[in-house]
């Protein structure tokens, strides 16, 4: 399998949270997401659990923005949608 995070950057922000993203490509990472009881402590998802986010959305999945500014569960589940369908197209995963 290739190296997603690797992959993921330079590439658009698919989690694009409104009012908080920087849609800047040369910020953006892959983000382990950590819901359904895919991960315990120390231990991280599989890179296919993931969204591409710019550096301010990824603030925003770990809460570092302040609890207003938290990623809803909503749009973390579009964002891996959109990142699974770049993997799948660009990958051919």
């Amino acid at each position: 399998m290739p190296n997603l995070r690797k992959w993921a950057k330079g590439k658009d922000c698919q989690l694009r949270l409104m009012g908080i993203c920087n849609h800047d490509n040369t910020t953006t990472v892959l983000h382990h997401v950590r819901r359904g009881g895919v991960a315990g402590i120390g231990q991280k998802p599989s890179d296919l659990v993931s969204i591409i986010v710019c550096s301010e959305c990824h603030a925003a999945c770990h809460g570092t923005l302040g609890p207003m500014k938290e990623a809803p569960d909503t749009d973390i589940i579009d964002g891996m949608c959109r990142t699974s369908q770049m993997i799948g197209r660009e990958l051919g995963l």
